[in-house]
C-alpha cells in the first residue's frame, strides 16, 4: 500500500457577479495567483483567507477582476494578516432600478 500523498482537488466556486451576463470562476490558486497581495516579507494568504474572500465576492456578487474587491496582505506582530477589501457598495435603490430592467 501507498503512503504517498493524494492531492485534493481545489474547491472552485462559480457565480455570476452582479451587473455580468458572465460566470466566473474563483478557486485558492486563482485567488493567490492574480487577486491577492502578498505581505511586505512575502507571505501569501491561506486557503481560510482566500475562500473567505472567495464567499464575501460570491454572496455580495462582487468581481474581482473587474477591481470589486481585494485580498490585501499585511506583516503585524501575530503573523501575516489578510483584510478583505472591496471597492463599492450598491444602493438598495440603484439595485432596485437594475433589476427591475
Amino acid at each position: 500500500m501507498s503512503t504517498a500523498l493524494i492531492p485534493k482537488p481545489e474547491v472552485a466556486i462559480e457565480y455570476t457577479p452582479f451587473g455580468s451576463n458572465d460566470k466566473i470562476k474563483l478557486t485558492a490558486g486563482i485567488v493567490r495567483r492574480f487577486v491577492a497581495s502578498k505581505t511586505a516579507s512575502g507571505q501569501e494568504a491561506s486557503d481560510t483567507d482566500c475562500m473567505k474572500f472567495m464567499a464575501l465576492c460570491k454572496a455580495r456578487g462582487l468581481n474581482p477582476f473587474e477591481g470589486d474587491a481585494f485580498l490585501q496582505g499585511y506583516d503585524s506582530k501575530d503573523g501575516p494578516k489578510f483584510s478583505l477589501i472591496t471597492a463599492h457598495q450598491r444602493s438598495e435603490e440603484h439595485t432596485s432600478e437594475l433589476q427591475s430592467h
